[in-house]
């Protein structure tokens, strides 16, 4: 038994520091219905997953492009735009995309592939990490 909680502990110390501050959360409320709330993992920085409030299931994302464009001299000096694909097999359900137009500004944009349709979700302020950054270290919901 002393050697179990020897060996747990040797590996919690060991993987801790690498795996510190690698996932982080974002909270979202949809622009047009304030009651439908999702959250996004992210790990090292990319989205993996994301999850509507009230619901078990996760929606696994699959990283599709970066785009970066600069603003000429204005404030913010970039905007970027990163897209993420909802599949289902090898249809694409659809398009979550993750816009940033400043150090704090993130916003959310579902394309559905069938419809066309956009839905727009802006960071949850109450939910938001330190600093009034969008990201924290805990799951929203």
């Amino acid at each position: 038994m002393k050697r179990f909680f020897v060996l747990i502990s040797i590996l919690v110390f060991a993987v801790a520091p690498c795996c510190y501050g690698q996932t982080q959360y974002a909270c979202f409320k949809s622009e047009a219905n304030k009651k439908i709330q999702l959250m996004v993992c992210f790990k090292k920085k990319k989205a993996v997953y994301v999850k509507f409030k009230g619901q078990r299931k996760i929606i696994p994302l699959q990283y599709s492009n970066t785009r970066q464009t600069d603003n000429g001299g204005g404030s913010p000096s970039f905007f970027w735009k990163e897209t993420y694909l909802v599949k289902a097999g090898k249809n694409i359900r659809g398009t979550y995309e993750f816009t940033n137009g400043g150090a704090y500004e993130l916003q959310l944009t579902y394309i559905n592939n069938t419809t066309k349709t956009k839905t727009n979700f802006t960071i949850m302020e109450n939910l938001a990490g330190d600093n009034f950054l969008p990201y924290r270290d805990t799951p929203c919901f």
